[in-house]
């Protein structure tokens, strides 16, 4: 690949020459037009004088002329024989060319497919290690450190751009306490709601990257001076690109040190766990110091053994190994879901998929690296390197994206509370005008006093939390198709590996089609895929919908869990697919499942199909106010199986869906919110009812959450025995308000009627004791004069409805 051109290379050079073919076919044109115009060289001697305006050419100068012409026909007859040849070679080359192009990328695919999983080197023997303590003698020897320290020193003064990188590196040293206070004093700043701004965090961002600066432009000032050297040995050589590419790989994490400072970007501006922010600071310093180290080694020694030969694997195969080993250990201290930095984060999200599947992950990043070590002992030395770095890219990638979400989170929130904040001060100054007249200046409350709002940076507003994870989710895969895009052709060897045989249609004409560990990996992918996409596009497309605004509430759910049950039942199809499972067996398999779910599974199957029908006919929605039975409560969810409701004790109460289309079912809220509330209110005879009636009228139009339209209603209903009754109709907006509305009205109602000295009645009964009666009181005694249960009686009125008789 260093001698000849790559296809895109070849692909440029074939737009130039069909550029030149085009530019000869032009020119062909023209030389045609004029080779016609040549045929008969009177005509064309006549029209070129006539358009010099000469008046008469003599017979002479008219011959010399005509033999000119004759002399251009023929140099224009040589010159369309030429650009033909030269037009047809032009073509041949660009047919030559794509041809070339073909067969180059073919062979970069076969290379690609084939390369990654073949032997670099023979596996090393139990006998090769004696070679060890010699290969790092060599690596050691002080004659070529000295060397390159001289050549480093020479090209300082050759190349006065690396010195001064180096000047500048050391100047950043210098600054670094600075660059620490003012850190801090950004992180002050943060939670005070008239100096806290976003441009804080993106300052304090910028101070961190000045203080993790000053080693990569160190190592990279030195490296690509040494590198850059015409006259430098091998070694010296090797050692200036390990420079370089220690610098570039170290710079980002010597950043995320710098962020995870004590008074840093994730502790002060992102508000992350102090304790673990110090652990995750603390294992990354050991890892920075251990892993970069052997990154040196090894880039140096892998360099050195490709140009001259003098290290051999051995020193390689060792500090590879140490790498991914020191990857292990820091993947074991930070993200072990029981003993790691993070085990409080994770443990604070229960509800979270990285907590569910907190050992399945953790198992495979500890696995990868395991795995490249154990490639790389077994002489799959340049596999498990490309592997290598597409893990390290793609630990980046993903580090980087989820500093940035929560940068856009800390943004989200801090605009959140501000405007929290401007309503505050608006309510104070509408009460400071009202009060203006009442109280003095003195006592009234300054702008400090208003209670700044505690700042959450955890709880995020839904939406705006679910867009932002669609968004980083999103980016993670772009990050990872441009990491892994050049690794993922290699995987088509796997077509070649047959588990079992499956039988699809060929040209029209079915055949036994091996099922290969790709189609495997392939369904794998695309469950994981599928699993993903149904958890996040549901809650994406609520988004969209809740910004029409024309959408309600259950009309979001109902949108969300069709499109989730409608991704699990493709991706099933997919993978069945891709398994080697037709549709017609599908087709059986449903049968057999019908009868066996007909006997043991039918409730739950009528549950679900019942489910199905409440989200398409919609009798009920999440947020309607309902009644099932002897409970009422609000929707909150509508799953497969069964439908969640709330009653107003904050019980949540699981109904089959069955029992929802099947039983009676009140929805107080189904095409209508408003609904009517009846009040009786019973005055004393004699009262004025009308100046009653309207005080009631008067009670409920005062009432804030009772409806105009309909108006409240009263009539005087009946005289009965102990009241007159007169009945109240009104109307709320939402069930929710019923209580309110009518603990408000009757409130107001009792008030209306003490001032006005209207009466409230109540049953009155009279009860009559029997004082002389012992035995059987209200029965005469034998020997009582007649009478005499008339003896002692005493009326006792207004006595409550309690009273005995």
């Amino acid at each position: 690949r260093s001698r000849f051109p790559g296809a895109r290379e070849l692909e440029s050079e074939r737009r130039v020459v069909n550029r030149s073919i085009t530019a000869l076919a032009l020119r062909l044109l023209e030389a045609e037009q004029e080779r016609r115009a040549l045929s008969d060289p009177d005509a064309y001697l006549d029209r070129r004088i006539a358009e010099q305006g000469l008046a008469e050419v003599g017979a002479m100068e008219r011959a010399e002329r005509r033999d000119l012409v004759r002399t251009r026909g023929a140099l224009l007859e040589r010159a369309v024989a030429n650009d033909n040849t030269l037009q047809r070679r032009l073509s041949e080359l660009d047919d030559s060319l794509k041809r070339l192009a073909e067969r180059i990328t073919a062979y970069d695919q076969f290379l690609t497919e084939r390369l990654l999983w073949v032997r670099s080197t023979e596996r090393v023997g139990a006998a090769q290690w004696v070679k060890l303590p010699g290969e790092i003698a060599r690596y050691l020897a002080p004659a070529p450190w000295l060397e390159t320290v001289g050549l480093a020193l020479v090209r300082a003064v050759e190349a006065p751009i690396y010195l001064l990188l180096v000047i500048v590196a050391v100047a950043l040293v210098f600054r670094g306490r600075r660059f620490r206070q003012s850190l801090s004093e950004c992180g002050e700043k943060v939670g005070r709601i008239r100096e806290d701004s976003i441009a804080l965090t993106f300052e304090a961002i910028g101070y961190s990257a000045l203080l993790a600066a000053p080693l990569p432009l160190l190592l990279g000032a030195v490296g690509g001076g040494l590198a850059t050297a015409r006259y430098g040995s091998v070694f010296a050589t090797a050692i200036g690109e390990a420079l370089v590419e220690v610098a570039i790989w170290v710079a980002f994490p010597l950043l995320i040190l710098e962020l995870f400072r004590r008074d840093g970007v994730a502790s002060r501006h992102f508000g992350w766990n102090r304790g673990m922010v110090k652990s995750v600071r603390r294992q990354l310093r050991i890892f920075i110091a251990t892993a970069f180290p052997f990154v040196f080694v090894f880039r140096t020694s892998i360099t050195t053994d490709a140009l001259a030969g003098s290290f051999g694997g051995l020193l390689t195969l060792v500090s590879f190994v140490a790498l991914m080993v020191s990857l292990v250990w820091l993947v074991i201290a930070i993200g072990h879901p029981t003993r790691g930095a993070a085990k409080e984060v994770l443990a604070a999200h229960p509800e979270s998929r990285w907590w569910r599947w907190r050992y399945l992950w953790f198992a495979v990043a500890v696995f990868v690296p395991v795995a490249l070590a154990v490639l790389s002992y077994f002489g799959y030395d340049y596999t498990s390197q490309q592997l290598a770095v597409s893990l390290f890219e793609s630990i980046w990638i993903v580090t980087a994206i989820w500093l940035g979400a929560a940068v856009v989170q800390r943004w989200l929130l801090m605009t959140s509370r501000r405007l929290a904040y401007n309503k505050a001060l608006a309510a104070l100054e509408a009460a400071r005008a009202r009060r203006a007249g009442e109280a003095d200046e003195a006592e009234q409350p300054e702008e400090g006093d208003i209670g700044e709002p505690e700042i959450d940076l955890v709880a995020l507003d839904t939406d705006s939390r679910q867009l932002l994870n669609a968004t980083v989710l999103l980016l993670i895969v772009l990050g990872f198709a441009a990491v892994w895009g050049d690794v993922v052709p290699a995987f088509g060897i796997l077509e070649r590996v047959s588990l079992w045989n499956k039988t699809a249609l060929v040209n029209g004409v079915e055949q036994l089609v091996p099922v290969t560990l790709e189609d495997l990996l392939l369904a794998v992918v695309v469950g994981v895929g599928g699993y993903i996409l149904a958890a996040n596009l549901p809650s994406l497309l609520n988004i969209i919908l809740l910004k029409q605004g024309s959408v309600t509430a259950g009309g979001r759910y109902t949108v969300q869990t069709l499109t989730k049950y409608a991704i699990t039942a493709f991706v099933i199809v997919v993978i069945l697919s891709l398994l080697g499972v037709r549709a017609s067996q599908l087709g059986w398999l449903a049968a057999a499942l019908g009868v066996g779910i007909g006997f043991g599974l039918q409730e739950i199957v009528a549950n679900f199909i019942c489910g199905l029908i409440l989200l398409f006919e919609r009798p009920i929605r999440v947020g309607d106010i309902i009644t099932v039975g002897t409970a009422d409560g609000i929707v909150t969810k509508i799953r497969i199986r069964a439908t969640t409701i709330r009653d107003w004790e904050q019980k949540e109460l699981v109904i089959p869906n069955k029992e929802l289309i099947t039983g009676r079912l009140l929805n107080w809220t189904l095409s209508d919110a408003m609904t009517r509330i009846t009040i009786v209110v019973g005055v004393a005879y004699g009262s004025d009812t009308d100046n009653a009636m309207a005080l009631m009228r008067e009670a409920a139009e005062e009432c804030p959450t009772v409806l105009n339209d309909p108006a409240p209603f009263v009539h005087f209903e009946q005289f009965a025995d102990s009241t007159l009754n007169l009945t109240l109709r009104i109307f709320v907006g939402s069930p929710s308000d019923r209580l309110s509305s009518q603990t408000d009205v009757l409130t107001r109602i009792d008030r209306k009627f003490k001032d006005a000295g209207i009466t409230i009645a109540f049953p009155q009964r009279d009860v009559h004791v029997y004082m002389d009666a012992v035995d059987a009181p209200g029965v005469p005694q034998p020997g009582a004069p007649a009478g005499a249960e008339q003896a002692a009686t005493t009326p006792f009125r207004n006595a409550g409805p309690g009273a005995a008789e």
